[in-house]
């Protein structure tokens, strides 16, 4: 019984060691080395005349540690330990020998089973993959490989000291111009310009004139930027994002504060609150009264009018009626009391 239980811990213990390392390693075996990649990527180089890229050491260890700390973080990605650029890794590891330097990178994850002929002429196939590993201006190498789990995550970094171009071959020879106005030509024709960058302004601005055979790329490479950035900061089609010679491109914005006039607020009149319009009444004309004249009552006696009187008899009859009364009066004077 002992036995038996002695036996299924071995039998696990090899099925959750061995068998994973195992598979580790034949998945390590499937994604090739460092120096495969770096020969494929120099046999794209030879068929396009291009001289073969020198491995460096320093190169080599940042291109390793940059495809350990993506496969540390599940995702392929530029941005290293601490938001590092390639540029700083390459430094970082003594690349230059402090002098200044140029790099650019291509990263990808792909399953073990993936070819570097899938890697080259499919995952890095456009132009921007496509010229990191063409560009005649780089000089020198580095490749790292990591197999976590299912995945293998691959770093190619290529760079050149500042002053040092690459060559190129012309009819199986190998030429190496120098100097600031070395121009490479590629098997295709294109003439490719090193980028002089460009001194910054007083207020630390810095604007780069596009000169024949130069790219956003290795634009951005010289002045150590992303294309991105270059694209925002000159507001260029991100689709189509294309630029000539002569044009002019913002690489860096003015490092001092914009001096703003300060505004006054104008105050305005206080709104005065609207009353009704008074409309006028429309005036009716006032009915004048008819004044009628009124008829003079008539006398119920019938008197004659003075004018018919004789003023004479008028007279007599007046001292007639007096008469009468006194003769009256003096009558019942005297009548004695009963």
């Amino acid at each position: 019984m002992k036995k038996a239980f002695l036996l299924l811990f071995l039998f696990s213990f090899i099925l959750l060691t061995i068998l994973p390392a195992a598979s580790v390693i034949r998945a390590r075996a499937q994604a090739g080395t460092v120096y495969d990649l770096i020969a494929a990527v120099n046999a794209l180089r030879n068929a396009q005349g291009l001289t073969p890229l020198e491995i460096d050491g320093s190169l080599m260890s940042a291109a390793q540690s940059q495809s350990d700390y993506q496969a540390s973080v599940g995702y392929w990605t530029h941005e290293g330990a601490g938001g590092t650029s390639p540029k700083d890794r390459a430094v970082a590891a003594g690349f230059g020998g402090g002098a200044t330097i140029y790099v650019s990178e291509n990263v990808a994850v792909l399953n073990p089973s993936a070819t570097f002929d899938t890697l080259i002429y499919s995952i890095w196939s456009d132009s921007l993959h496509w010229n990191t590993m063409t560009n005649p201006n780089y000089t020198h190498a580095g490749a790292g490989i990591t197999v976590s789990g299912d995945e293998v995550y691959y770093t190619l970094d290529v760079a050149y000291v500042a002053g040092s171009t690459g060559g190129y071959v012309t009819g199986g020879s190998t030429s190496t111009p120098g100097g600031a106005g070395f121009e490479a030509t590629t098997a295709a024709g294109e003439v490719i310009n090193p980028v002089i960058t460009a001194t910054p302004h007083e207020d630390g601005s810095v604007v780069h004139v596009v000169d024949q055979g130069q790219a956003l790329w290795s634009i951005a490479i010289a002045y150590n930027t992303t294309i991105a950035n270059i694209i925002f900061l000159n507001n260029l089609d991100p689709d189509n994002p294309s630029i000539w010679p002569g044009n002019e491109l913002l690489i860096q914005p003015s490092l001092m504060p914009s001096s703003t006039v300060p505004v006054t607020p104008t105050k305005l009149p206080a709104t005065r609150t609207p009353h009704p319009s008074y409309t006028p009444r429309p005036i009716v004309p006032t009915r004048t009264a008819t004044i009628v004249p009124t008829a003079t009552p008539e006398p119920f006696i019938q008197l004659p009018s003075l004018k018919t009187i004789n003023r004479h008899s008028l007279g007599i009859a007046i001292i007639a009626v007096c008469a009468a009364g006194l003769l009256a009066v003096i009558i019942t004077g005297f009548r004695p009391s009963k």
